[in-house]
């Protein structure tokens, strides 16, 4: 069973959120529970960002990333087909655009 709780907001903040799920929708906290997360993995990415600029700062671990990450190119010849499956869109470079002569 789901349990609630109040969370005290300004006025603003909860006319802006009462905007958004209405606009959406949604519920006012599934847009609250979207935003959470969403800010959640943001703070996760950065850390992680800032974790590998720190590692870049030292010689020596970045030479070992790099040497991981060239043992992974080894991989990529499993005899599979570069181009996306028919089913699928292509999100390579000059996706969405349309064909030359259309």
């Amino acid at each position: 069973m789901t349990q609630y709780t109040t969370v005290r907001v300004t006025i603003e903040t909860r006319d802006q959120l009462r905007a958004l799920a209405e606009a959406s929708g949604q519920s006012m906290s599934t847009v609250l529970r979207e935003a959470v997360d969403r800010l959640r993995r943001d703070r996760f990415l950065r850390e992680v960002a800032a974790s590998y600029a720190a590692l870049r700062e030292d010689p020596s671990a970045a030479a070992e990333l790099d040497a991981e990450y060239h043992s992974w190119e080894s991989t990529v010849g499993d005899g599979l087909s570069a181009e996306p499956p028919p089913d699928q869109p292509d999100e390579g470079p000059g996706a969405g655009r349309p064909l030359q002569g259309s």
